[in-house]
């Protein structure tokens, strides 16, 4: 019987069942049944605020972002916070053994281990800095752009500030072709902080529109024993499917410049720096049936929201970016159920 299911989904008629039948029903299912309070939730937002303006994305999935004020802003608030010391010790931190030995155990990352090019030094900031980026990340201009693109009302998940190196080692991880197999969707901006070239790893996109957007899977991955590895894809394997003229969008640019992009639904790699240093601010928002474990952010993001503009902490929808997973979808296991429900029907090229 898995065979027979194995086979059929290889065929044409399988691609126009699922692209025609199957997922514009559980697009459907996804934002009015099991979203249906935050798909309220954002209903109610946007008659709160329909004067404030956000980002469109006009049916794609990603946007590269120049000359945004707002971007610019953020980016020079906390290149100003960026004390040259600091850069120095998080170098020297991520060459050192503890930090192998921190990848291994606290972020269960075996591939990073090996090759250690990445640390997130958020926290090392001033309060008065995090304060800044957090009061930017919980704005109306994002939480709407975000909420918009999700259709549903987001939850601020995680927000890094990764300073890369060069390692002259081949890459590995996230340096790799991938998408972030956290659900079904969900919306990342990541602003450059330093300025962005060939030379310090530049985020690279497949430019192209997946018409199967997650129900669709490479089947060469990476099998391998490391974490942080598996479900990676070579460049030879990336390229020999989808062509070696394959057009990429690139994330390159001055300090300031943005994109905006579902790192869940579009194959991307970055980070792997040749020659400088690379500094990028990450802001992600998630929904409630995301696999990733918010659980374990809990407190810290407790800890952003305290350090938010006391305005800003009595806002009811700012209240509502930082607030905990449903507890049905942690108490029944809905994100891990449905994870397993978007491997079954994937198309594998």
């Amino acid at each position: 019987m898995r065979n027979y299911l194995t086979q059929f989904k290889k065929t044409k008629v399988y691609q126009i069942l699922l692209k025609y039948t199957l997922m514009p029903f559980y697009s459907i299912f996804w934002h009015y049944l099991l979203n249906l309070l935050d798909k309220i939730l954002l209903i109610l937002y946007n008659l709160f605020t329909n004067r404030v303006e956000y980002l469109k994305f006009y049916n794609n999935s990603k946007i590269l972002l120049e000359d945004k004020k707002n971007f610019k802003d953020i980016a020079n608030e906390i290149n100003k916070s960026l004390p040259k010391e600091l850069i120095e010790n998080s170098i020297r931190k991520i060459k050192s053994d503890s930090y192998r030995v921190q990848l291994k155990e606290d972020f269960k990352n075996e591939a990073h281990a090996q090759n250690p090019f990445s640390i997130d030094i958020f926290d090392q900031l001033s309060d008065e800095c995090k304060s800044k980026i957090i009061n930017f990340a919980s704005s109306d201009y994002i939480i709407k752009t975000a909420a918009n693109y999700l259709g549903v009302f987001p939850m601020l998940a995680r927000i890094h500030l990764n300073l890369n190196i060069p390692t002259k080692k081949r890459p590995t991880a996230s340096q790799l072709w991938h998408r972030d197999d956290f659900g079904y969707k969900n919306l990342d901006f990541f602003i450059a902080v330093s300025e962005i070239d060939k030379t310090n790893g530049p985020l690279e996109v497949l430019k192209k529109k997946d018409p199967f957007k997650i129900f669709l899977r490479i089947n060469n991955e990476i099998n391998s024993k490391l974490t942080g590895e598996r479900g990676k894809i070579k460049d030879e394997i990336f390229f020999n499917i989808f062509g070696k003229e394959i057009e990429t969008l690139s994330f390159e640019g001055k300090s300031g410049t943005a994109i905006a992009i579902d790192s869940i639904r579009n194959y991307h790699k970055g980070g792997f720096c040749l020659e400088k240093n690379r500094i990028v601010l990450r802001i992600n928002f998630m929904t409630n049936d995301s696999t990733y474990n918010l659980e374990r952010l809990k407190k810290k993001r407790f800890q952003w929201y305290n350090l938010l503009d006391e305005k800003n902490k009595k806002k009811f929808f700012i209240k509502k970016t930082f607030r905990e997973r449903n507890k049905i979808f942690r108490i029944f296991r809905v994100p891990q159920l449905l994870f397993k429900f978007y491997h079954m029907i994937s198309l594998k090229i």
